[in-house]
């Protein structure tokens, strides 16, 4: 009898151990997402929760070996998750990641959704909470602009703050009223039909930090006219474009910075 206590005791010791072992820790990464490569091999790209358990998810800064840069499409549907936390390797956030999550929270400011790194609740845009006014003052803290975050919005002006390197595809596609555009000297990236259907956009400057526009960046902005670039010829020829750049640039008047 005394034996079989003390087994049941031992059991119950273990037991608390095993949940105390899997229980994960304050800043420590959430384990046992679905990971897949990027096609051109450089970073990993959350798909999936996998086998991860965890309602308040951290994404793990690196995969193998490379950084965890991108949350895809579907990524999280359906979850049960109720808060995410990036980090600052991810650079793109797919319009649909976060579908039909009815737990999740934001962090909202302002009218605009968010979520952020340990350090910077406000590092990714997502979305607007609501959709009745005419600017948008992103916090001076962001960093990128998921896709799709600001899609038909009735905003006429936008001015990014400097730090902002990433603006997804179609982030802004669909903001017909959007007269005025302020980019930070920090812009690297523009994706796809990025500023598609802003038909009211007759001027837009560019910063030379540019090192990549996705296609049909300005598809559908009828009165754009004038596209100004703060670098060189030489230098908007280095970046990196789709094939069809060329021909889609016909349509507007390109001015460069003087040699």
């Amino acid at each position: 009898m005394k034996t079989t206590k003390i087994l049941a005791l031992f059991l119950a010791v273990l037991l608390c151990l095993s949940l105390v072992s899997c229980k994960r820790r304050e800043g420590e990464a959430s384990r046992g997402l679905e990971m897949t490569l990027s096609e051109n091999g450089g970073y990993y790209i959350v798909t999936g929760i996998g086998k991860c358990k965890d309602y308040d998810v951290l994404l793990p800064k690196e995969h193998k070996g490379l950084p965890v840069a991108a949350i895809g499409e579907r990524a999280f549907k359906g979850t049960e998750i109720t808060r995410i936390t990036v980090t600052e390797n991810v650079l793109f956030i797919a319009e649909n990641a976060f579908e039909n999550c009815a737990s999740i929270s934001y962090n909202e400011l302002d009218g605009l959704r968010y979520i952020g790194t340990e350090s910077n609740p406000t590092y990714a845009l997502i979305s607007v909470a609501k959709n009745s006014d005419t600017t948008f003052n992103l916090h001076k803290k962001t960093k990128i602009l998921a896709d799709c975050a600001l899609y038909d919005c009735d905003i006429t002006s936008l001015s990014l703050p400097e730090g902002v390197t990433h603006i997804g595809k179609n982030a802004l596609y669909g903001c017909f009223s959007l007269k005025n555009v302020s980019l930070p000297s920090t812009l690297a990236y523009i994706g796809a039909e990025a500023f598609g259907n802003c038909g009211s956009l007759e001027e837009i400057s560019l910063p030379k930090s540019l090192s990549y526009v996705g296609e049909k960046a300005f598809m559908y902005c009828a009165k754009l006219a004038k596209i100004n670039f703060a670098g060189t010829e030489a230098e908007w020829s280095a970046l990196e474009k789709s094939p069809i750049w060329d021909k889609e640039m016909k349509e507007y008047e390109l001015i460069f910075k003087t040699e």
